[in-house]
C-alpha cells in the first residue's frame, strides 16, 4: 500500500483537467463552453437523480459524468490529505502501531451524501459503462475509508484513547486497513476509466471550440493541457524541488515552447476585446485579469525551473522548507500553484 496515496492514484489522472460538460459554447451573454477545469460542474447536478430511474436523459449522463469528478476531486484532495496525515501519525502496517499524536482530518458529512448520491444515479442507469461498474465497485471502500475517518476523528477529539487505552483506535484501524487494500485496486481502475472518458470528452470539446471559433477558448483549455503534461513529466522523471537539478530537459524543453507559444496566443487574444466578448469572455472582470496574472507567473516560474536546471543551481533550504509558494517563482512548487490558480479564475469566470 502506497504511503502517499493522493500521489500514486493521481499518476493515472495527471491530465485529468479539463472536464464536465455544460453544453455548446454561446455567443450571448455568457460563456458556456463544455471544457473545463476539474473543479466545474453543471449548473445542477441533483437535478437528474428524480428523473433517472424512470427515463434515462442525456443531462443525466451530463449530470453523472460531472458527479464523479467530483468524487475524484475529493479523493485526491481532502480524503488523499486525511488518508495521509492518519498515516504520518500511525504505521503503515496492518497491526496498529502508533507513531506519533493520533489524530487525522474529518471528512464533512456532505461529502458522505455526495457520494451515496452518486452512488444512487449510478445505479439508476439503465445501460451502465466501464466507469460506471468502476465507481460502483470501489463506492463500498470509499464509503468504509470516509465514515472509518470520521470515525477516528470524533475518537481523537474526544481524547477517547485515554479512556480505553487505544482499544477503539485499533479496531478503525482494522477497518482502515481493510478497506484501503480494497479501494487501492478499485480507485485506480475508476481513476483510468474516467480519464479515458475524460480524454475523449476534451477531444471532443477542442473540436468544437475550434470549428465554432472559439479560439480564446480553444487556446486556453490547449494551454492547460500542455501545463498539465509538463507537471506529469516532472513526476514521471520523479522530479521535486529536492533534486530539481536532476531534471532531463530532453523531453521538457520542446514542451516549453509549445506551452510558450499557447501563453503568447493567448495574452495576444488578451488584447482584442471584440474576440473576448464574441465569445463571452467577461475581460473586465477581475477573475480574468487575475487569470491572466497566473498565466504569466505560471510561464515565469517554469522559464526559471529551466534556467535554474541549466545552471545546476539547486533550490535553497528555505525554499524548500517554505509552506508557501511565491508566483513566478523557479521553482516546481510555484509553477502548480499558478496552474491551480489559474484553474480557479477560469472557472469563476466562465459563470459569470
Amino acid at each position: 500500500m502506497s504511503k502517499k496515496l493522493s500521489t500514486a492514484l493521481i499518476l493515472t489522472t495527471l491530465l485529468l483537467s479539463l472536464t464536465a460538460c455544460q453544453g455548446q459554447p454561446d455567443t450571448s451573454e455568457k460563456q458556456t463552453s463544455s471544457s473545463r477545469p476539474l473543479s466545474m460542474k453543471t449548473e445542477d447536478d441533483s437535478s437528474a437523480s428524480s428523473s433517472a430511474a424512470s427515463s434515462w436523459t442525456d443531462e443525466d449522463d451530463q449530470s453523472l459524468y460531472n458527479m464523479y469528478i467530483d468524487v475524484y476531486n475529493y479523493s485526491v484532495g481532502r480524503l488523499g490529505d486525511s488518508i495521509d496525515e492518519y498515516f504520518e501519525n500511525v504505521a503503515m502496517e496492518e497491526e496498529f502501531q502508533l507513531l506519533d499524536d493520533y489524530h487525522c482530518y474529518s471528512i464533512p458529512n456532505s461529502q458522505i451524501e455526495n457520494l451515496d448520491k452518486t452512488y444512487s444515479l449510478s445505479e439508476s442507469k439503465p445501460e451502465k459503462d466501464p466507469l460506471d461498474d468502476s465507481f460502483i465497485a470501489m463506492y463500498p471502500s470509499l464509503k468504509t475509508i470516509m465514515t472509518t475517518l470520521n470515525n477516528i476523528y470524533n475518537y481523537a477529539d474526544l481524547q477517547s484513547y485515554v479512556d480505553d487505552d487505544y482499544a477503539k483506535a485499533k479496531e478503525y484501524h482494522a477497518t482502515l486497513w481493510a478497506a484501503m487494500n480494497e479501494y487501492i485496486d478499485a480507485a485506480t481502475t475508476f481513476m483510468t476509466e474516467l480519464n479515458t472518458a475524460v480524454q475523449e470528452q476534451q477531444e471532443q470539446d477542442l473540436q468544437m471550440m475550434k470549428d465554432e471559433g472559439f479560439v480564446v477558448f480553444y487556446t486556453i483549455n490547449v494551454m492547460f493541457l500542455q501545463a498539465q503534461a509538463i507537471d506529469a513529466e516532472f513526476y514521471n522523471q520523479e522530479i521535486s524541488d529536492e533534486n530539481l537539478t536532476e531534471l532531463d530537459l530532453t523531453t521538457i524543453e520542446p514542451m516549453y515552447d509549445e506551452f510558450v507559444t499557447s501563453v503568447e496566443a493567448i495574452l495576444s487574444y488578451a488584447e482584442d476585446s471584440d474576440q473576448l466578448q464574441a465569445e463571452g469572455i467577461p475581460y473586465n472582470s477581475g477573475y480574468w485579469s487575475t487569470f491572466l496574472s497566473s498565466l504569466k507567473n505560471t510561464k515565469v516560474s517554469l522559464t526559471g525551473i529551466l534556467q535554474r536546471v541549466k545552471e545546476q543551481n539547486p533550490v535553497d533550504s528555505f525554499d524548500l522548507n517554505s509552506s508557501f509558494a511565491l508566483p513566478g517563482d523557479d521553482t516546481i512548487a510555484s509553477f502548480e500553484r499558478g496552474l491551480s490558480d489559474m484553474i480557479s479564475d477560469y472557472n469563476h469566470f466562465i459563470q459569470y
